[in-house]
C-alpha cells in the first residue's frame, strides 16, 4: 500500500511525495543475556513484503559494536542474510543503524530483523527467535535453531 501526498507550493506549483511510514518494534526488553557471540533473528514479527527499510534498531543498556541484519527465512533451519551492517551502539536503550542503502523487501518470502554482537544485550523472554551459535554469519546460514527464549529487542523503520 502506498499513497501520494500533494500540496501547493507558492502559486499553484505541486509537489508529490510517496510512501507511508512503516515500522515494527519488539517490546521493551525484560531480561539480559542475549547475543553474546551468536547470530540471532527476532521472529515475533516479520518485515512486511514490499517495505523499504531505512533503519534497523536494537535495545542495549551497554555500549557495544553490533552487526544489524535482515534475513530471508528459507526454512526452519536455513536463513539467507540479505543485509549485514555494523555500528557502534552507544548504550542506554534504543539505537538505530541507518543502512548505507535502503533495503526493499521483495514481494514474497518471510524476512526477519536480526543482529550479532560479541557483547550481551537485553532481550525478551519466551519470544520466537532463530539463532546460530558462535559467530557473525552472512550469506546462507544452515543449521539454524528456532525456538522461544531470550531474543534481542529489535525494530525497523522505513516506508511501504
Amino acid at each position: 500500500m502506498s499513497f501520494a501526498l500533494t500540496h501547493l507550493i507558492g502559486f499553484g506549483a505541486v509537489a508529490a511525495a510517496s510512501g507511508t511510514p512503516y515500522s515494527e518494534t519488539s517490546a521493551t526488553p525484560s531480561s539480559p543475556n542475549t547475543l553474546a557471540g551468536n547470530t540471532m533473528f527476532a521472529r515475533e514479527w516479520a518485515i512486511n513484503n514490499g517495505a523499504t527499510i531505512n533503519t534497523i534498531g536494537i535495545f542495549s543498556n551497554s555500549a557495544a559494536t553490533i552487526t544489524m541484519k535482515i534475513a530471508l527465512r528459507d526454512s526452519a533451519t536455513q536463513y539467507t542474510v540479505v543485509v549485514s551492517e555494523s555500528f557502534s551502539h552507544p548504550g542506554g536503550g534504543w539505537a538505530d543503524k541507518t543502512l548505507s542503502t535502503p533495503y526493499t523487501v521483495p514481494g514474497s518470502g518471510t524476512y526477519h530483523a536480526g543482529a550479532y554482537s560479541a557483547a550481551t544485550v537485553e532481550g525478551n523472554t519466551t519470544t520466537a527467535r532463530a539463532y546460530k551459535l558462535n559467530g557473525d554469519y552472512t550469506g546462507t546460514i544452515t543449521g539454524m535453531t528456532e525456538d522461544s527464549s531470550n531474543t534481542p529487542a529489535m525494530r525497523v523503520s522505513g516506508t511501504i
